[in-house]
């Protein structure tokens, strides 16, 4: 083939190649390059069309061979065509050096420009790429794709001021314009002006003919900033439903669910991200966050783990997975994950606050100070993080410092004035301290907590208050439900002869465990268990509030007051059956013990003791024990042998059971637990060990209490130290049997338990 035939072949092909029809062209660039293999033009050319067929690599090939043809003076747009294939394929180093080729033989079209700007920000080199985009709007004022493109980066180096003038600008000159619309959405978000980036979002859309993906998960995030998730859910609903493939639009699908707390929904959504990118640890970190939130740490541990392999700087990741492990009880996993957390982000308060979480959790007393330091520091760099100082006030709570955790507690409302933990905990330490006027008003946030965390329960009826009538100016019928444990349940039901005065009828609804021993209380009507069917009722309370209307004091308990005290009995035939079985032809004192709690209380490790512990009573004489231990624990009488412990626990089938046990001792030495409160309702001689820092029924400083007059406290004046409490018991038990033994010998009443 001649060369003006060549020419003349590669003219015609560049026409059809212009006029759209590629194949055609393509067959004419081969035909020449089968005479004029190294041909450039016609290379070049024929990599253009491979390319935009989705063949990169070929077309690559050919623009690379191209260039080599013309070595010695290749044209500028043989450089910047192959810098967007290879910026296209995911090599965008490569493309930033051919840009420059481009621009260094002459192509300085404002096109390259704003092309190395976008290589310059996949490279994550956002000033050098701000300057690119400046020179391509120098070249071309008022370019809407390179306005939009500069603002974006703008907003990326915190000069969002500028990126704001540049969206405006192009706005003006191209207001239809679907990226420029996009991009000043995006920017005005930084800002914190939610309102107007929806209105560009969805102005954005207009121009896109709602159909494009980035507008709808630009809009679905200016939504949930803006605190309106649930419309950013039909925003990121519409993203998925046009791109189901896309990792991305989950991601943020996900994160409308999380921000509404429909944290189920949101799981299903980043797990569904997970899948369709399985390399990338944000959609894993995310995740993670809900499996927590679902109460599923082992699935949690499992998403985090693989967030933190494919990013072992993943702050947020270790932190999630520090938490997860703490609630497995993996403390020292725990502290690893959070102290890489602290090395990855030392900025960031969060991680210290995890951190500090974990020690904490790990209840070693050398990991204490190593904690309040870690809150110390969070708060330290953001003196508003409300998180950390509610977990100060948890140190200090630990720490038995009572005061010093209301403060924190209080500088942890000051900024987040509904932070139920902090609210409810606060609560705590005010009735602790014997501001009961405070604390029972400050209680009623607990409703609330236990509602976000799946603990409430849901009654139609209105809530009752005191002096309240029915329609009729009758006395209502009123429904009392049995609030957190069985002690409580216990506690609380001391109220029903109060309420009785107010109500017509009283109803307890409650667990079935203790149904029937509060059937027997004075001024209770009906007893329904949790799984019956509540009879009509006008009101409803739940038990602790009871103390709140009744405007409860440390001098006005039911048990001060002196209303039916005590108010739970044993049912007498019951009670007659368990005197034969722990009767005793020697006459001796017989005292009952309890050392356990349920596992599952989450101040279980500092209330409950090792049996092994309390050997010091047994050096008692003319004392004869019985253990009423249920669960596991109760196999720690093989520990202490030979001490000489009955186990009554295979006997003991109900409460009624333990009732009937406890009515037929003389004394019971019991940790914090129900059965100390079962003793104290009946009105028998109980003696409880109390942990540093105590429950906050049993106030500060005192060995009575004025819940049940029957009960004696033995304080524990170190944490977790119990050696001198028990020290105290054992002689306390030594006068008290010495003293049981000489009355029953003369014939005189036994000596009161202090």
């Amino acid at each position: 083939m001649a060369e003006s035939i060549v020419q003349q072949a590669l003219e015609a092909a560049v026409r059809h190649h212009q006029a759209g029809q590629l194949e055609h062209a393509a067959a004419i660039y081969r035909q020449v390059l089968v005479v004029q293999a190294d041909n450039p033009d016609a290379l070049h050319l024929l990599g253009m069309i491979e390319c935009a067929h989705g063949r990169h690599s070929d077309g690559i090939a050919a623009m690379e061979r191209a260039l080599a043809a013309c070595a010695a003076n290749p044209l500028p747009h043989f450089h910047s065509n192959l810098a967007d294939a290879l910026r296209e394929s995911g090599r965008t180093d490569e493309a930033e050096q051919h840009y420059r080729q481009a621009i260094a033989r002459g192509g300085r079209t404002p096109e390259v420009y704003n092309n190395l700007g976008i290589s310059l920000l996949q490279l994550g080199r956002d000033e050098e790429a701000a300057a690119a985009f400046e020179e391509s709007l120098r070249r071309r004022p008022g370019h809407p794709g390179a306005a939009a493109n500069l603002a974006g980066v703008m907003v990326r180096l915190g000069r969002a001021g500028e990126a704001l003038s540049y969206a405006d600008a192009a706005i003006a000159v191209s207001p239809g314009h679907y990226a420029v619309r996009l991009a000043r959405a995006g920017v005005l978000r930084s800002l914190g002006r939610f309102d107007d980036a929806i209105a560009d979002y969805r102005q954005a859309l207009t121009c896109e003919a709602m159909g494009h993906v980035a507008a709808w998960m630009g809009l679905s995030d200016a939504l949930r900033e803006a605190g309106r998730a649930s419309e950013g859910v039909e925003a990121s609903l519409r993203a998925v439903a046009l791109a189901p493939d896309d990792h991305v639009a989950w991601i943020n699908h996900g994160a409308n669910y999380a921000a509404i707390a429909r944290h189920a929904q949101a799981a299903d959504a980043f797990a569904r991200a997970t899948q369709l990118a399985p390399g990338f640890a944000v959609g894993h970190t995310n995740l993670g966050a809900s499996l927590l939130e679902l109460g599923r740490p082992d699935e949690a541990v499992e998403s985090l783990r693989k967030a933190t392999e494919l990013d072992a700087g993943n702050s947020t990741a270790l932190r999630n997975l520090s938490t997860a492990l703490v609630r497995l009880d993996r403390f020292q996993e725990a502290i690893d994950a959070a102290s890489r957390a602290v090395a990855a982000a030392p900025g960031d308060p969060a991680t210290h606050n995890a951190l500090g979480a974990a020690l904490w959790a790990s209840g070693l007393p050398q990991d204490s100070d190593r904690a309040a330091a870690s809150f110390n520091e969070a708060v330290r760099l953001d003196p508003g993080f409300a998180d950390a100082w509610t977990n100060l006030g948890v140190g200090f709570e630990r720490s038995a410092n009572a005061p010093e955790a209301i403060k924190a507690y209080e500088r942890a409302l000051s900024r987040q004035p509904d932070r139920l933990q902090a609210r409810v905990n606060r609560s705590l330490m005010l009735l602790l301290t014997g501001e009961w006027e405070r604390g029972w008003e400050e209680h009623e946030w607990r409703l609330p907590h236990a509602k976000v965390h799946g603990a409430a329960r849901d009654y139609a009826a209105p809530r009752w208050q005191r002096g309240v009538r029915t329609t009729s100016g009758g006395l209502p019928r009123v429904v009392v439900f049995m609030e957190q444990g069985l002690g409580d349940a216990i506690h609380f039901a001391s109220y029903a002869p109060m309420l009785a005065r107010e109500a017509s009828r009283v109803i307890l609804h409650c667990v079935g465990e203790v149904a029937s021993l509060l059937r027997g209380i004075e001024g209770v009507d009906e007893v329904v268990a949790l799984d019956g069917t509540l009879p009509d009722h006008d009101f409803a309370i739940p038990s602790m509030s009871l103390a709140m209307e009744f405007a409860t004091r440390p001098d006005t308990t039911p048990a001060v007051v002196g209303c039916a005290f005590p108010y739970i009995r044993s049912d007498m035939v019951r009670s007659a059956q368990w005197r034969s079985r722990v009767y005793d032809p020697a006459g001796l004192v017989k005292v009952g013990l309890v050392w356990a709690g349920s596992p599952k209380h989450p101040n279980d490790r500092n209330r409950s003791i090792p049996l092994r512990l309390l050997l010091p009573v047994a050096a008692a004489q003319g004392v004869r024990f019985y253990s009423l231990q249920k669960g596991p624990a109760s196999r720690q009488i093989e520990d202490v042998a030979p001490w000489p412990i009955t186990d009554l626990s295979p006997m003991i089938e109900s409460f009624d059971d333990t009732a009937a046990a406890i009515d037929a001792l003389d004394l019971l030495i019991s940790v914090d637990t129900s059965v100390c409160h079962l003793a104290g309702a009946m009105g028998k001689r109980v003696w409880t060990l109390l942990p540093s820092p105590p429950d906050w029924r049993w106030l500060l400083g005192r060995e009575s209490t004025p819940w049940y007059p029957s009960m004696k406290l033995y304080r524990q004046t170190t944490p977790r130290e119990w050696s001198d409490v028990i020290a105290r018991l054992a002689e306390d038990l030594k006068v008290f049997a010495a003293g049981t033994l000489e009355s029953r010998r003369s014939g005189l009443p036994a000596p009161v338990a202090e």
